[in-house]
């Protein structure tokens, strides 16, 4: 078994790093291209738009990724225009366009596309997006209008829900053929040709966005192309947008201030069960997980299933083995002899030790929230059977359900959604961006919730199945032979995907949510690779028994905490700006933290102040050590440097997506410490 690790593949799960964006600018306009999409267009060094490209998703909302070529790029003094030539194709779509992107030196964009179909297929959606930051948005006027009808109102702050009449999608405004922004700096300026934008609140689903999108939803989908049909939009941006007086100029100093945060509960955190395996962990995975001391483990249990037994037997067994109690998902469906399988559940969970019981309705797959009867029911059956575990509702699928369904929850013990951040982004950056928006769904639950407990589960690095796919199998397809399914991801085994999971569990605990379920526990949703040669082959870069580094950043929240989940205490300490997420936690005779550089490019100087040792222990994680953490845990976590605190206060060098653990002041000589 090989146990090399390129630094690539450690640092985002690939040998092939993301192309750089080609920056361009012409006058006061200045943006970044990257494989056809503009991102982060401003004027004067204010944002107008953060994303604009062309979207072809299928009849399941699928995105077909663009073949995307730069044709030709030419700079005059005062136009910078790009050519594009691009082939979005899956097994049903196969679509071409051409683009043209163009920058004037007075101050106007465009992007137009024309395309073709070049076979018969059905769609959702073929056209432009455009996507505008939440943040710096949220709460500002906007107008928009169609011939000589228009409209006006301001972006909500929370989270607007998007609601559904007579089963249709409603925009947050009728379609326009226009749209204007009030931003700080002046009016933001967007007019379409070739169809009707509408938007939509994308923090529904975690995006740090509000989307402009065609065509409008109360057209139906999907729609059918027919071959040789074509296609043509254009978009023209422009703007009154001053440069802001006092802007800051370059980037803030990386520095983190344990000191100006307070601490707060800290909420149990657990994982769920492997959907990789059917059997039992063995003896080193359970090890290694129980290492890792989850407050919990999240199963899936579908009653109306054959087999639900054995599936809650190896539920119970798993979880006895890693030493912590069942968050049990139980699927039924509240048409068809639910109280009958909630009755067979009961005598069967009297010997189950339970933290939680989430009730689903097995009828909705993910698109509704939990009918408030079902919850009752079920919790009235438990209850009668002496099982005194929490009982709650929510959704399988996305916050937008929730939001959008809002129903009454006085009589849940609970109420769950699941989150995770590529519904609709898939870059790095973006699905950065996405971790402080998860707190905003937390803020918007409890505006209709109320004090009812919150718990987010599970938090996933990909979606877990299709909630939009029109048949069963299509939800969750089996890959193609030597691929990853779509719900795995293969920055899971990276460092990106550990510095993703502790600004997501800095965001919703600062927010807080009172539980939280992340990941699973062996494979390629897990913390953990098989220990078994069972490993199938895909572009998966895991080795059996290989330890990724969300293993080790759960860890070190982890590692030399004493106290039970209901008296824990934490201070979370999130800043996008300067794109550090920190969770501090007490330890025996002083204090730990662990910390994430949210950053790509280079190392970046890091300042820690607010100390107040005399000695500060310090263990990084980056791509110099990925390989033996990954292969010798033990010894990896052995490794700890002294540094000298001057003033209260030490600076580490974090590279890329790096994680820390700072441990003050060093234990004394021959001090009881975490399990290896």
């Amino acid at each position: 078994m090989s146990t090399d690790l390129s630094w690539q593949v450690a640092l985002r799960g690939t040998d092939q790093l993301p192309a750089e964006p080609d920056p361009l600018s012409c006058g006061p306009l200045s943006a970044l291209l990257a494989e056809g999409e503009i991102r982060e267009l401003s004027a004067a060094g204010v944002e107008l738009v953060s994303h604009i490209y062309v979207s072809v998703r299928d009849k399941n909302w699928n995105t077909i990724a663009p073949e995307l070529t730069v044709t030709e790029r030419t700079v005059t003094g005062d136009v910078v225009r790009v050519a594009l030539a691009a082939r979005n194709h899956s097994d049903e779509i196969d679509f071409h366009w051409q683009g043209a992107i163009e920058l004037t030196r007075d101050g106007a964009f465009s992007y137009t596309m024309s395309g073709r179909a070049d076979t018969d297929f059905d769609y959702c959606r073929i056209g432009f997006c455009l996507l505008f930051a939440a943040e710096g948005t949220a709460g500002r006027p906007y107008r928009a209008w169609a011939g000589d009808q228009s409209c006006a109102g301001v972006l909500p702050a929370l989270i607007e829900p998007q609601r559904m009449v007579d089963g249709v999608e409603q925009a947050l405004f009728p379609a326009c053929a226009g749209f204007e922004l009030d931003l700080p700096g002046g009016l933001v300026r967007t007019e379409f040709e070739g169809d009707l934008f509408e938007m939509e609140d994308q923090r529904n689903w975690t995006d740090a966005s509000f989307k402009m999108y065609c065509t409008p939803i109360a057209l139906g989908y999907p729609h059918h192309a027919r071959a040789g049909q074509t296609f043509h939009q254009r978009i023209t941006v422009s703007t009154g947008v001053q440069e802001v007086a006092g802007a800051p100029a370059g980037e803030r100093p990386a520095t983190l201030d344990l000191a100006a945060h307070p601490e707060l509960p800290r909420p149990p955190i657990g994982i769920g069960q492997s959907s990789a395996l059917d059997r039992p962990m063995t003896a080193a995975e359970a090890a290694l997980v129980a290492a890792m001391r989850p407050d919990h483990l999240r199963a899936d249990l579908h009653l109306e299933a054959d087999g639900w037994a054995e599936t809650l037997a190896r539920a119970s067994a798993d979880s006895a083995a890693i030493g912590c109690p069942l968050e049990l998902a139980v699927h039924l469906s509240a048409a068809d002899g639910a109280a009958e399988a909630a009755s067979q559940l009961a005598v069967r969970l009297r010997s189950v030790a339970l933290r939680r019981v989430l009730v689903l309705d097995a009828d909705n797959h993910g698109t509704a929230m939990t009918p408030p009867a079902l919850v009752s029911s079920v919790r009235a059956i438990l209850r009668a059977a002496g099982i005194t575990a929490p009982v709650g509702g929510g959704t399988n699928g996305d916050f937008a359900e929730l939001n959008r369904d809002r129903l009454d929850v006085s009589e849940a013990d609970f109420v769950a959604y699941a989150m995770n951040p590529q519904v609709h982004v898939f870059d790095d950056k973006s699905v950065l961006s996405t971790i402080p928006t998860q707190a905003s769904t937390v803020a918007t639950a409890r505006s209709f919730c109320g004090d009812t407990p919150i718990a987010a589960s599970p938090v996933t690095l990909r979606p877990r199945f299709n909630p939009a796919a029109t048949t069963p199998e299509e939800m969750d397809p089996v890959p193609a032979p030597g691929e990853l399914p779509a719900s795995a991801d293969a920055r899971q085994m990276s460092l990106f995907a550990a510095a993703w999971a502790l600004g997501s569990m800095v965001s919703l605990v600062g927010a807080g949510t009172d539980s939280l379920t992340f990941f699973e526990t062996v494979g390629w949703r897990g913390v953990v690779e098989r220990s078994t040669d069972d490993v199938p082959a895909s572009p998966f870069h895991s080795t059996p028994g290989m330890v990724f580094p969300i293993y080790h950043l759960w860890r070190d929240l982890t590692d030399g905490i004493d106290a039970e989940p209901a008296g824990r205490r934490c201070a979370p300490i999130l800043d996008p700006v300067a794109g550090l997420a920190a969770l501090t936690m007490p330890v025996a005779d002083g204090r730990g933290v662990a910390l994430a550089n949210l950053r790509a490019g280079p190392p970046r100087q890091i300042s820690v102040a607010g100390l107040s040792g005399a000695r500060v222990r310090a263990r990084i994680l980056d791509t110099a050590c990925a390989a033996t953490a990954a292969h010798r845990p033990t010894e990896f976590r052995d490794r700890w440097q002294s540094i000298q605190p001057v003033d209260g206060r030490v600076t580490i060098c974090l590279p890329a997506y790096a994680c820390a653990r700072l441990d003050e002041p060093l234990p004394v000589q021959g001090a009881v410490r975490g399990t290896p």
